[in-house]
């Protein structure tokens, strides 16, 4: 007994009675139970059964639930009963008598089993069929699944409550009528084969109606099932539809078909097609935009053959087709009943591949649907064939248009050219993310060959500096067609050869053939009928050659040669990418400046190794997320200016900052921006290190200054060591006691002095360059230009005295100013002009002009002394360089000193040429013309 109950156990009489009270307590439970009186009257209802029926209270459970009083109370066993649910449907009840009711003069309290439930379970696997299926009581439609709303109704016009014969033609309704009265009796019904009433302006659809009674667990009868379905060609049309629409019918109910599943429809609507007609095989093709060839791509065989294997029926390649094939495909009698009569009629079909493989195979027969393609051409077909004479006539021809087949084979010749278009994208995509090149390019004539069914392709490496093709990587179709991995052809002679030096397709269509070129073909010990060669280019240079074979002849001609073209411009251009990649990732990590990558709103997107030292950060790729980094968090604070050019408020090239790293440490940088083409939204900035770079560029100046002080005091110092090991043996022909040097002593020693004094002339400019740039003129004085310069050619050595030509008048020339500013100036312009006129033969000249007003000393070579300019000196352009040549500009002549000390002294001074070009190693100037304000003379003023 239950708990609940435990207290009113006194109240139960004995197991079939039970007092009020507890009838009552159990009626307020969730059971689904009911209080009937004597009288079958229900008097009471618990809450279960008030869910399912809330009128059931003072009806009759007669009325109710079809059940009489009598058979109820005679029985404590379930009586089976039924009730119409909310939608007008029968549904199947059992009542069972719990106890009677003393008190209540007889009456009792009963269970009430519902099989509600049962009928929700099936009517959810009805949902799911792929039929059509109504449950239909007293001739109305009380329930329709989903294909029978698809097929009958709509959703602004539900089918319930709706007679099922009003979906009929009238003349049926008879009929229909007397086979739901015998179903509903009980009786088996043979199917019934009637018409629906299409719309208006529609013909009529046969269907099959399959009726049987829709029989509850105890045997009674609830009405009856139909099953409506689509009779012949609608039937096959209806099933070729859910082929298209439905991933259930796809193998292993895949929901997202792979790729090529458009052949595993096509079977599939094949396999439906036998239904309708009987054939051997059935073909699906495309062909040419001029319809003067043809490809089978797509073969299924019928009912009475397996589909041979495609290459045994047609060979994988593009067939001719003659001019009279369009027209008769146009024309709307596309049916052949014996092709050996129709190719003897027929101008042109007679011999060609098409026929020949038809007889060889025994078709004598076939029908063929033509498919327009979206230029209004025939682009496809679908071409169904027999063994049997006249098998196909004009009524096959009018099954398969009725079928309305078209819209779904135009649909496979779409996902057919798409595949072309798929295929050169993943062979893209497979260069730019490669790995492994090498494994890579073997995908790639893997992948050519198969998706184009090619015998043979092989990918040849261009290689220039040995002269030879060398074999990358091959796929072959069979193991004769294979080369030796170490294959080579020379570039001198064979199709390769040839496809390089016209940098085009050749393509050779019979091998051996008289009646095509050859392009000097190469065999290599192998069978084949045809070759097709494609240069393969990268930075607009052939790298590679793409080379194609096939045993069939003429196998390299229509689409397929504009789809491998396509192919090949997708593969260049992932060449292409790979290549840029490589080199942006070389020059990001060798270059010496650091290179930070960021959008045009300054978050950084990418840096270098260099980059990161610099902003001291290990993180060179920050995330772009929820916390962008932008670049303008890294300036220092200490520089105000510094946030305003990494924001972009100022200029941005060549701009001193300094930025604070991520490891506290301020770096004082050379900033420079520069924005990549609006549509990336990119810009990059390069940052120079100011300490490293100043570092370098000291210790280059000092290179240079120590190597080129050492070429120009060289000889004069060697000639001077020279001389001073000749001074003793001379001194030891002295007289002893004599106060008189021999003059050969004395010659040599004055000698000695001029070289050392030559020498000096570098050291002078090199130790006197700081103080003369600080005080160019320390006084002023009167100066004889004259005997300036006499004394200064003077202090050479005789060998470069004697190279010296003089013109200078003989009286006094006086200037003001410095005497020994001006002196280190004319004796650094003569020092450098007597290294640019190395050899004996060669002269300066020294020439002294003047008027009442001015000066003017030119000192230069004459023309013929004139030699080559040095080379040009090794490295880029930059910071580097430019020290160099300033330290062998300083260590030559010190132009620039010097002009400070003409320009000190109110003068000016010119040279030729007027420029320093930037592929000359050393200062190039041969003449120099100085002007000085003149002084007058004495004999001037009478």
């Amino acid at each position: 007994m239950s708990s609940s109950l435990a207290p009113f156990a006194g109240e139960m009489l004995d197991s079939s009675m039970c007092s009020e009270l507890i009838a009552r307590k159990i009626l307020e439970s969730d059971m689904a139970c009911a209080m009937v009186d004597a009288l079958g009257v229900i008097v009471g209802a618990g809450h279960g059964l008030c869910a399912i029926l809330p009128e059931a209270v003072g009806q009759t459970v007669d009325g109710l639930f079809q059940i009489e009083a009598t058979q109820l109370f005679a029985t404590r066993a379930p009586v089976y009963g039924m009730y119409v649910n909310a939608t007008g449907e029968l549904v199947p009840v059992a009542l069972q008598v719990l106890f009677y009711i003393p008190e209540m003069g007889g009456a009792a309290l009963v269970a009430l089993t519902d099989g509600a439930a049962f009928r929700a379970a099936e009517t959810r696997r009805f949902e799911q069929a792929p039929y059509t299926v109504l449950r239909v009581a007293g001739g109305v439609i009380r329930f329709a699944n989903h294909e029978a709303l698809r097929m009958l109704g709509s959703a602004q016009q539900p089918l319930s409550g709706r007679p099922l014969v009003a979906f009929f033609e009238a003349n049926e309704h008879a009929v229909i009528g007397e086979y739901l009265a015998l179903c509903e009796q009980g009786q088996r019904t043979a199917p019934l084969d009637v018409c629906l009433d299409g719309p208006d302006n529609l013909p009529s659809r046969h269907v099959r109606l399959h009726l049987m009674p829709d029989i509850a667990p105890s045997g009674q009868i609830l009405g009856v099932l139909v099953v409506i379905q689509l009779a012949a060609v609608e039937h096959v049309r209806d099933e070729i539809r859910k082929i298209m629409i439905r991933p259930t019918s796809m193998p292993d109910g895949a929901v997202n078909p792979p790729q090529g599943s458009w052949r595993v429809c096509f079977g599939l609507i094949v396999k439906k097609l036998q239904q309708l007609i009987e054939f051997d095989h059935a073909i699906f093709g495309i062909y040419s935009d001029d319809v003067r060839l043809f490809r089978a791509v797509a073969i299924e065989g019928g009912s009475s053959s397996a589909a041979p294997p495609v290459d045994q029926l047609w060979p994988s390649r593009w067939m001719d087709l003659p001019e009279s094939m369009a027209p008769w495909l146009a024309a709307g009698e596309t049916f052949i009943p014996d092709i050996r009569i129709f190719a003897e009629h027929e101008d042109g079909l007679r011999g060609t591949d098409i026929t020949r493989q038809y007889l060889d195979y025994g078709i004598v027969s076939s029908v063929t649907l033509p498919m327009k393609g979206y230029k209004g051409a025939i682009s496809s077909s679908l071409t169904l064939c027999s063994r049997q004479a006249g098998r196909y006539g004009a009524a096959e021809l009018a099954l398969l248009q009725e079928l309305d087949l078209e819209p779904v084979l135009l649909r496979f010749e779409e996902r057919l050219r798409r595949e072309h278009d798929t295929v050169a994208g993943q062979l893209r995509n497979k260069l730019a993310t490669s790995q492994n090149l090498a494994n890579t390019a073997l995908e790639i004539v893997t992948d050519i060959a198969r998706h184009f069914r090619w015998d043979y392709v092989g990918l040849f490496r261009v290689n220039r500096h040995t002269q030879q093709f060398q074999l990358v990587q091959q796929y072959a179709a069979t193991e004769p067609l294979r080369l030796p991995p170490s294959y080579e052809q020379s570039m001198a002679a064979g199709m390769l050869a040839r496809t390089l030096r016209a940098e085009k397709v050749l393509v050779v269509d019979e091998i051996d053939s008289p009646d095509c070129e050859q392009y000097e073909y190469i065999a290599a010990g192998r069978s084949l009928r045809s070759a097709m060669c494609i240069p393969l280019r990268l930075n607009r240079r052939a790298r590679w050659v793409i080379n194609v074979e096939s045993t069939s002849a003429r196998a390299f001609r229509g689409p397929d040669r504009d789809e491998i073209m396509k192919m090949v411009a997708l593969i260049e251009e992932g060449l292409t990418q790979r290549l840029l990649a490589e080199m942006k990732d070389a020059l990001l990590h060798t270059s010496e400046q650091g290179v930070v990558v960021v959008g045009l709103d300054g978050v950084i997107l990418e840096m270098n190794e260099v980059a990161g030292k610099l902003l001291g950060t290990s993180v060179l790729t920050p995330a772009d997320g929820d916390a962008p980094v932008l670049i303008s968090r890294y300036a220092s604070g200490n520089h105000p200016e510094t946030a305003d050019i990494l924001e972009g408020r100022t200029t941005q090239a060549g701009r001193r900052i300094e930025l604070q790293g991520d490891d506290g440490v301020v770096r004082a940088v050379l900033a420079t921006r520069r924005e990549l083409e609006s549509t990336f939204d990119t810009a990059i900035w390069l940052f120079t290190d100011i300490e490293k770079l100043d570092w370098s560029r000291d210790l280059r100046f000092l290179r240079t200054v120590v190597s080129d002080v050492a070429q120009q005091t060289r000889a004069p110092l060697t000639l001077a060591s020279t001389l001073a090991r000749q001074l003793p043996r001379l001194a030891g022909h002295a007289q002893p006691g004599s106060d008189q040097a021999p003059s050969a002593l004395v010659s040599m020693t004055e000698r000695l002095i001029a070289e050392i004094g030559k020498a000096d002339i570098t050291f002078e400019r090199l130790a006197e360059g700081l103080s003369i740039r600080e005080v160019p003129k320390r006084f002023e004085e009167r100066i004889d230009l004259v005997k300036c310069l006499a004394q200064l050619v003077k202090s050479l050595p005789e060998r470069d005295q004697s190279r010296v030509e003089n013109n200078w008048p003989a009286r006094p020339v006086s200037v003001s100013g410095d005497a020994g500013r001006l002196s280190y100036a004319f004796r650094s312009i003569i020092g450098f002009l007597l290294r640019r006129a190395s050899g004996d033969e060669r002269h300066l000249v020294v020439w002294l002009d003047d008027d009442p007003q001015q000066v003017t000393l030119r000192l230069g070579l004459s023309e013929r002394t004139m030699e080559a300019d040095a080379t040009d000196p090794p490295g880029p352009r930059d910071a580097l360089w430019q020290a160099s040549r300033t330290a062998m500009s300083d260590a030559s002549l010190s132009l620039d000193v010097i002009t400070e000390v003409i320009a000190a002294h109110g003068g000016q001074i010119t040279r030729q040429p007027a420029c320093w070009a930037d592929q000359q190693a050393s200062p190039p100037w041969r003449m120099f013309d100085i002007t000085l304000p003149r002084l007058p003379e004495a004999g001037d003023l009478k």
